[in-house]
């Protein structure tokens, strides 16, 4: 079986290890900040723009991150960036142990934690290429991604259970001493694989990298469609806690089932994908799991119940992974590995900016229409995106014929 062949592969299984915990330290760090906010302001305007400041860093550091995978490699670049999201990660447990830091500082802290995280997202991603057998690679990034959002099910429970019980300070104690046991993994691990006849080729800069990208006729719509639903869709990950406040309660447990309902979807829709395996059908699945997304986006719009809306956001997790894993993959299949880490960055460098952008835009929108309103016209602004990037797909196939 094309798993268990991975997972026996040197280093992978333990570089999967080590992404875990870093991923539901990740995922718990981003409730605990977002329930802060939350507390302190019950401003949906706010919560967009500290999501705003967590991803725009991701303009900067995002490009720099994948020139370092290209250059110094995937896997000293993402250890470096993991021992920076350790530190800043206690500083903000100590913070939170010593009183209610104010809307200002919580700001900045999303700001330098989305620097190191916009570091890391590019060597990520490539280290997962460069670490899985060559065969495998279809499989090992639907296997990452479900690793990710496995966490992001697993996150937030133990989130929203430490914040009731002891307040977020653990929280970002416990995501801090997680980010720092994968940066000893990856220090500890074999080497990636790296192709010599390519090296001169990766000490280019970034923007050496988006001229074969933007004009590959598979990259150049699936990143379209990338950037679309991140600019509209993704943001609902940040206004789950307006959302909580819409359809319950809105206190700390109604967020933790909300955002692990979300998770666990997400989880079974990467499982899923990469128990499909390989390449053929792909490009299929991609563009089916967007429209899954857009009618459980439309159903989360029009939800009354808690358990309606818990229901629509797992749908909307597991169909929000198989379009990114899906699109990932394509990507991953199709560009120079000498240009990896610098089209992955590009890649990341959409989501993070797009979703920056959106949930500043969104969550101002709401607070000016109504957050059902705003949820219902960008799940209608995703479907045109989808359509246009099904027409661009199905061009490149005939050329191919």
């Amino acid at each position: 079986m094309a798993i268990g062949a991975l997972l026996r592969a040197p280093g992978f299984g333990a570089f999967l290890a080590g992404r875990t915990a870093a991923a539901t330290g990740t995922w718990m760090e981003r409730l605990a900040l977002g329930w802060m906010v939350w507390e302190a302001t019950g401003s949906t305007g706010w919560l967009g723009a500290v999501a705003f400041l967590r991803l725009a860093p991701t303009l900067v550091a995002g490009p720099w991150g994948g020139v370092l995978a290209d250059r110094a490699g995937a896997v000293p670049a993402l250890a470096r960036a993991e021992f920076a999201l350790a530190a800043m990660l206690a500083a903000l447990a100590a913070a939170a142990w010593l009183g209610d830091p104010p809307p200002a500082a919580l700001a900045a802290a999303a700001l330098a934690l989305g620097a190191a995280q916009a570091l890391a997202n590019a060597p990520a991603k490539a280290a997962v290429a460069r670490l899985s057998p060559p065969e495998l690679v279809a499989t090992a990034i639907p296997v990452n991604s479900v690793v990710f959002h496995a966490a992001a099910f697993v996150g937030p429970a133990l989130a929203g259970v430490t914040i009731a019980v002891a307040g977020p300070a653990p929280v970002f104690l416990a995501a801090a001493l997680a980010s720092a046991a994968f940066a000893m993994v990856l220090r500890s691990g074999p080497p990636e694989r790296r192709d010599s006849a390519d090296l001169p080729a990766a000490s280019s800069g970034f923007l050496a990298a988006l001229p074969p990208a933007l004009h590959h006729p598979i990259i150049r719509p699936t990143l379209m469609l990338h950037a679309a639903f991140a600019l509209l869709l993704r943001p609902i990950v940040d206004l789950l806690p307006a959302v909580a406040g819409a359809v319950g309660s809105g206190g700390a447990a109604m967020l933790g089932l909300l955002t692990g309902a979300m998770g666990l979807g997400a989880a079974a829709g990467g499982a899923w994908l990469a128990l499909r395996g390989g390449a053929p059908g792909l490009e299929r699945r991609m563009l089916g799991g967007g429209a899954v997304a857009i009618a459980a986006a439309l159903a989360l719009a029009a939800a009354q119940e808690a358990a309606v809306a818990a229901a629509a956001l797992a749908v909307l997790g597991a169909a929000l992974t198989v379009r990114a894993a899906g699109g990932t993959t394509l990507v991953q299949l199709a560009v120079a590995d000498a240009l990896r880490g610098r089209v992955m960055a590009a890649w990341g460098v959409t989501l993070r900016v797009g979703a920056a952008l959106g949930g500043l835009t969104l969550g101002l929108a709401a607070e000016a229409f109504g957050l059902r309103v705003v949820l219902a016209a960008a799940a209608a602004l995703a479907a045109t995106a989808l359509l246009r990037a099904r027409v661009g797909l199905r061009r490149a196939q005939a050329r191919d014929l």
